[in-house]
């Protein structure tokens, strides 16, 4: 039992109200009948956390998540509801560890792809431990964060995300594609061609239906930076992806063709 339920059980009492029917603590909502109904009975089965009052989407998103995977395995017959704790704790350090880990490295990478790219015009700034360089590029950065976030919704970036996490998957699937090219492995390369050429169907596709419709709405709807921010974000992935594939595609036809030869390592 919380520390506080007692001192709600009376103030629910005392203004005639059960907290089953309370609006602001109904967990029921589309619910299964063979999971709790109130917020108290789910507070316990993920460990006595308090759930109440939590602001942001995270403690929200974990028990659906729990919730879900609770509901999902039910038809088992096993005491499913009983590790429910487990399902919240996991989808909690995930949401932590997958966006702080990915605002930490985003951060990072855009700092010195900015150092590298001022360095062609004052060459210190290629040097990463140079103060006055590492501080602009690292206050540019955060500062394109903030604008990101202005519109104060993870939607605002949340839409392109996908784009740009699965290009980078299909950037990946290339690197080793041209590896073993260049090895003189060619054989084993539609290992990693045929998925590089699925994820680049998919998310291309996925990616003109966003730009041609789903920011565009956005911009109807009055989110105009928002919406704007999107696309040209999207487009500039899109594009540096293209000409990435582009650039290895023709590396494998000249190693392929013998026109470049290949870098087989000798055996020592």
């Amino acid at each position: 039992m919380p520390k506080y339920q007692s001192d709600l059980n009376r103030l629910y009492a005392s203004v005639g109200i059960p907290e089953s029917r309370d609006r602001l603590h109904m967990t029921n909502v589309d619910a299964p009948q063979h999971l709790p109904m109130d917020l108290a009975s789910v507070e316990r089965m993920v460990g006595g956390e308090a759930l109440r009052g939590r602001t942001g989407g995270a403690v929200t998103l974990a028990v659906g998540m729990a919730f879900v995977f609770s509901d999902a395995l039910h038809w088992t017959g096993l005491p499913i509801e009983g590790i429910m704790k487990y399902w919240y704790h996991f989808a909690i350090m995930f949401e932590a560890l997958f966006i702080l880990t990915t605002i930490d490295a985003g951060t990072r990478i855009a700092r010195f792809l900015l150092q590298e790219a001022l360095g062609k015009i004052h060459p210190k700034f290629e040097q990463t431990n140079w103060l006055p360089g590492a501080m602009l590029a690292t206050a540019a950065v955060t500062a394109g964060w903030g604008v990101l976030i202005w519109a104060g919704s993870i939607s605002t970036i949340w839409p392109m995300f996908g784009i740009a996490n699965q290009l980078l998957a299909v950037l990946a699937l290339a690197l080793v594609t041209t590896l073993l090219i260049n090895t003189g492995r060619g054989r084993y390369a539609p290992i990693t061609v045929l998925p590089m050429l699925f994820v680049t169907a998919t998310t291309l596709t996925a990616g003109a239906q966003m730009v041609g419709v789903q920011f565009p709405g956005m911009i109807n709807a009055g989110d105009v930076v928002k919406g704007w921010v999107n696309i040209a974000l999207t487009l500039f992935v899109i594009l540096c992806v293209g000409m990435l594939l582009l650039m290895a595609a023709s590396r494998w036809v000249a190693t392929l063709t013998g026109m470049i030869p290949t870098r087989v390592k000798e055996s020592v």
